[in-house]
């Protein structure tokens, strides 16, 4: 019951930050709240990979005791079939996302970037292995180094004053030579619509774009590409709308 309590009550302040086009934390004191969600996390699910998944004729599959969550999952699973030899993480938090994306392709190039000076330090202590890999930045304000792939696991959701999340989209494409992977809340903005309008712009900086949805049975994750993504293990299915994001709401994984 009390758990239930707490989603409800954070439901409504969900509500009611879009409302008052505020953003869902006091970012000043939000390494707080990410460290306490974090160990409460690690007791139910496998944040950091040791030699628990393997790849099998191609395939990567996991075998974590306790389960990897399965937005994680599938987000490994797509950087893993799309093969960057560049990747660049939106809010890398912790590090945990690049440490796990590192084991499952060794050879890849990756950098992160966070708002917060002391998610970095936190970072550094739990993944010293990243030192050197990450920087503090505003992904609203400026643009990030090119990489042939850029991904955000739940960054983009929790920016609701005003349209700062467009000018964080914006910055996304021009650090990406490719593929973006967004794994986010497809409630919090209509993400398709945001996308489209940002590709219609004299300025954005792509030729082409295809948008592309990928479903693991919990969770959509949208995919943004240069190019048609073809002959790849896992179904890509291109998208017409926002609607079709909205398939597994509400969300009920943690969302960090």
């Amino acid at each position: 019951m009390k758990r239930m309590f707490k989603k409800l009550i954070y439901k409504l302040c969900l509500l009611r930050n879009k409302l008052i086009s505020r953003d869902d934390f006091n970012w000043k004191k939000y390494h707080k709240n990410y460290y306490n969600q974090i160990k409460r996390n690690e007791k139910e699910y496998t944040l950091k990979l040791s030699d628990d998944f393997s790849i099998i004729k191609g395939n990567l599959e996991f075998h974590c005791n306790p389960p990897l969550d399965k937005n994680h999952e599938l987000l490994y699973q797509i950087i893993f079939d799309l093969n960057p030899s560049s990747v660049f993480e939106v809010g890398c938090g912790n590090g945990d996302h690049m440490y796990n994306i590192l084991k499952i392709l060794p050879n890849v190039r990756i950098i992160g970037c966070d708002l917060l000076p002391k998610q970095l330090d936190f970072l550094n202590e739990r993944n010293p292995e990243l030192k050197g890999k990450t920087f503090v930045e505003d992904i609203t304000k400026n643009h990030i180094p090119t990489t042939e792939l850029v991904y955000t696991q739940a960054v983009l959701m929790h920016i609701q004053k005003g349209n700062r999340h467009l000018d964080a989209l914006r910055n996304i494409f021009y650090g990406s030579s490719k593929y973006i992977v967004l794994m986010e809340n497809w409630s919090r903005h209509n993400f398709y619509s945001d996308i489209k309008k940002i590709s219609n712009e004299s300025s954005f900086i792509w030729d082409d774009l295809y948008i592309y949805k990928a479903d693991n049975g919990k969770q959509i994750v949208m995919v943004l590409s240069k190019v048609p993504i073809i002959n790849k293990r896992l179904n890509y299915i291109k998208i017409k709308n926002n609607k079709e994001m909205l398939k597994y709401l509400p969300w009920n994984s943690f969302m960090i």
